[in-house]
């Protein structure tokens, strides 16, 4: 999974630590700016969404992001 910030992109590492279809939480490292603009790779899905609030707690920052848009790959027809 890889946030993406708005002005500069880079990647960073980040645990799911609940989702559902309109937001997350993620944990990080390090604590990101609300209304940061992210993405989110999970397996083949891409979320698209924006920080809304960070909390940090022994060590780590907790971040809730809104979910904007996922992406899916294609449905492959079947023959």
């Amino acid at each position: 999974m890889h946030p993406v910030h708005p002005i500069e992109r880079y990647r960073l590492q980040a645990h799911v630590m609940d989702l559902s279809s309109s937001g997350m939480k993620l944990r990080f490292e390090r604590p990101l700016d609300r209304g940061t603009q992210v993405q989110v790779l999970l397996e083949d899905v891409i979320i698209f969404g924006e920080v809304r609030h960070c909390t940090e707690s022994a060590g780590r920052c907790n971040v809730g992001v809104l979910v904007l848009d996922v992406l899916t790959p294609p449905k492959r027809k079947r023959k």
